[in-house]
């Protein structure tokens, strides 16, 4: 990875962190490195006058989530409870940032505990924390 996705230890978004839209573009950046067209636009999203409300950031980040797991079989990210609930949507954008970390068409729907398991075993070898609200490798967006 280059480092010009390296984001200064412990800032987060906000006047101290980065924008969202400098956000959005590495996101957009790491769809392109991965093999994804890094089509999606902050036009897409849906937008607020303010983008700190938090009903704006929530509608942001699930259609961040729609756009980065469309075309997976089995996974269709509506809302932020049952999309989930059976570790495919998890799979799905772990897959598309860390491709070659499983074969996603192996998985089974049916299997919820072992898809959320593997999802959160490929982002912590990752280095990736499941209480953050990013996933990071060594200081790095993935």
């Amino acid at each position: 990875m280059s480092g010009k996705n390296v984001r200064p230890s412990g800032t987060r978004g906000g006047a101290s962190g980065q924008s969202s839209k400098a956000a959005f573009a590495m996101f957009q950046q790491k769809d392109k490195d991965v093999g994804g067209t890094g089509k999606a636009s902050s036009d897409q999203l849906p937008s607020n006058n303010d983008p700190r409300n938090p009903a704006s950031i929530k509608d942001r980040l699930l259609k961040w989530c729609e756009i980065s797991t469309k075309g997976y079989p089995h996974v269709n990210v509506k809302n932020f409870s049952s999309s989930w609930a059976d570790g495919m949507a998890f799979c799905a954008l772990t897959h598309h940032f860390i491709p070659d970390a499983f074969d996603f068409n192996t998985l089974n729907p049916q299997e919820k505990r072992k898809n959320l398991e593997l999802a959160f075993r490929v982002a912590e070898q990752f280095d990736a924390d499941r209480s953050e609200d990013k996933l990071t490798k060594k200081g790095k967006l993935i």
